[in-house]
Order: C-alpha cells, then structure tokens, then sequence
C-alpha cells in the first residue's frame, strides 16, 4: 500500500483525534467517513497503522483512539485530502452549519457543543456528523488553508434574507442570544455562560439554538449580526427582554432574603423551643415555639410556588419545577 495513503489515513485520523468532541466514536463511525475520502482501503491502513505502533485498535466496534502520528508528511497529498474532505462535509448540512460556526465564531461556537455534551443532548442524527463535527472542531482543521479559503467563500454567500431570524424575535431564548452574543457573554477561559441559566429555560435555549444551526440561521445571523441588531423592531424587543430580566433578578432576590429569612426563625423559634424544655425552663412557650416554627416550614414551599408563579406571570409562560 503506497505510503501517501498511510499519511492520507493518519491525518484524516489526526482531526478526529484532536477535535475537541470526539468521545462515542468507533473505527466503524471513522472507517465510514474515511471510506469517502481516501482511495485505498482505509481498514488495510488502519491495519499498518497498528502495525507501526500508532493505534491500539483497527476492528469497526473498538473505541477509536489514536496514539500517535508520524512525523512529516507529503504537504500536498495533505491539501488534497483536505479538499475531499471538505466535499464530504458539504454533502453533510448539519456538520457543515457547524463546522462554519467553527470558524466563524470558534468560542461561541464551543460553548454551544459544550451545553449540548454537558446536558445530554443527542444533537447528531448520524455517525458520521460525529465524526465530521469532530474534525471540525480540531485546530490542525480550523487552521488549514484550504479550509479557511473555503468558509470564506461559503461565508461570502450569505444572503441578506432575515424572515427567518425575525420570527424568532417573540422567543425569550432568542433575545437571550442575541444579548450573549451582542455583550460577549462567551469565550472567558472554561466559562459558560448558557450554563448559568435557569435550568428550566436552558432546555429550550438549548433546543432554540439547535433547530437555528439545523436551519443554517444561526450562520446568517453571526454574518448580518449588526444590522439585524440595530433594526428598530429589533432593538425594542432587547430592551424589553432586559427591563423583564433586571425585573427577574429584583424577584429572585426578594424572594431569596424571604426564604433566609423564614429559614433563620424556624431555626431559633426551635433552637429556643428546645432550651424551653430543660429543666426549670418555660416548657408552655416551648411547645409554642415548636408550633410556629413547624407552621413556618409550611412557608417554605409557600415561598418558592409564589416566586415561580410570580416569574411566570412576568414571562407569560407555564410554571415549570
């Protein structure tokens, strides 16, 4: 087997061993990309790879690792397979959206991956977007020429169509990106913002999110980001997306100093309760102690229903616990 086939394997299984996302990924998953992209028998390469020590597995159900890679290589053989990879992800509209984002707006993007893996969720259809998005998100891939020369171009193409981004604008976690994107609430070291949210209104920012990168819409809307945002439409609903958001933190936090404070009576209505009934002490004022603080552990849940429905009033949606 000629060796710029070996070289071909390798670094194709180089980006799915560096990218970022590459765990419940088999040989199979990679043999079935691969097979798109290399001309030789990518099971017999994977078999020399083992061989010469790069691997530790070669059958399609071993979990797919790559050890090491060699060192070299033909430069252009490299550029060739890079184009025929990039022909693969073109025929793939899911991978290709988010190899896109990748490079459009890698910190962004990463965070996004990140809440999808973080929380479950099982945003591919298909074994080989795994293995694309994989590659994707590698920075032997993202730092490619020929790949750069390509996203620029495919980013060059955007249209100017924003019908689609516009219907998203009665949706809380569509203004709640365009803040995150808008003041750059992304991009800080390990941070993740999107992990900050309310658990009950990260599931649908993180479904919302997903259904715009299927669409292609969130490309479109990093692309025409600026105008989108300063259209007047566009700026009244933000702002009163944000007086709803400074009006939820002043609830959240009347309703904690409530919750501490209902919790530190109870804690000395039966801390007194309990000295009430040594020896000698007032043992009547003791069991009234206990009944006031047993009817303020009543309170409790009292406190978090009136907050949730409070919340809900102030969205117009659902109570959710």
């Amino acid at each position: 087997m000629p060796n710029s086939d070996i070289q071909d394997f390798l670094f194709l299984a180089e980006l799915v061993h560096t990218g970022e996302y590459n765990i419940k990924i088999s040989w199979g998953d990679v043999f079935g990309v691969l097979d798109k992209i290399v001309d030789a028998d990518v099971r017999g390469c994977c078999r020399q790879a083992l061989e010469r020590g790069y691997t530790n597995g070669c059958d399609a159900d071993d979990p797919f690792m790559l050890l090491r890679t060699p060192a070299g290589g033909a430069a252009r053989a490299r550029e060739e397979v890079t184009g025929r990879l990039l022909e693969v992800l073109r025929q793939n509209p899911f991978a290709l959206n988010v190899a896109t984002l990748l490079f459009l707006e890698k910190s962004l993007m990463m965070g996004i991956l990140g809440s999808f893996y973080d929380h479950a969720i099982d945003f591919v259809d298909t074994a080989e977007e795994r293995v694309l998005i994989s590659m994707a998100t590698s920075a032997k891939f993202l730092e490619n020429e020929a790949v750069g020369r390509f996203f620029e171009g495919r980013l060059d193409a955007v249209d100017d169509d924003l019908a689609g981004l516009y219907r998203c604008l009665e949706q809380p976690w569509f203004l709640e990106l365009l803040l995150i994107i808008k003041n750059g609430y992304y991009g800080n070291g390990n941070f993740n913002y999107i992990d900050t949210l309310e658990s009950s209104f990260r599931g649908s920012f993180i479904e919302g999110i997903l259904e715009l990168i299927r669409r292609g819409h969130l490309v479109k809307l990093l692309v025409r980001f600026k105008p989108f945002v300063e259209d007047d439409k566009v700026l009244e609903k933000i702002q009163g997306f944000v007086r709803k958001t400074e009006a939820e933190a002043e609830l959240r936090r009347v309703y904690d100093w409530l919750s501490i404070g209902n919790d530190l009576a109870i804690g000395l209505e039966f801390l007194i309760g309990s000295i009430c009934f040594l020896p000698g002490k007032n043992e009547h004022l003791g069991v009234w102690l206990f009944i006031a603080g047993s009817s303020q552990l009543l309170i409790r849940p009292m406190i978090l229903i009136v907050r949730k429905a409070h919340l809900g009033r102030l969205y117009r949606r659902k109570i959710k616990f």
